[in-house]
């Protein structure tokens, strides 16, 4: 596997942790070799204030979160929820 690719934890056997680092240099790396499947982006902030990253991976053609979301299905028309409870 190329080691771009690899985690801390992975490069060291599981001894150590990763940090917000690896996952901009992870996130920056799946996104440039898979260009055409695979998105990078900041979907919020945590409560310290540092990035949440998320990795959208896609066929064919390109997605944003709003496109993610169920085929045709709203929530108000939704017949497969059981709502009996």
């Amino acid at each position: 596997m190329n080691s771009d690719f690899l985690t801390i934890a992975e490069q060291s056997g599981f001894t150590q942790t990763g940090r917000l680092d690896e996952v901009e240099r992870l996130s920056d790396a799946f996104s440039a070799a898979w260009p055409g499947a695979l998105r990078s982006f900041e979907f919020g902030r945590s409560a310290g204030g540092r990035p949440l990253r998320a990795l959208m991976a896609f066929a064919q053609r390109r997605l944003d979160a709003a496109g993610a979301g169920p085929r045709g299905i709203s929530r108000s028309d939704d017949s497969s929820r059981n709502t009996s409870g």
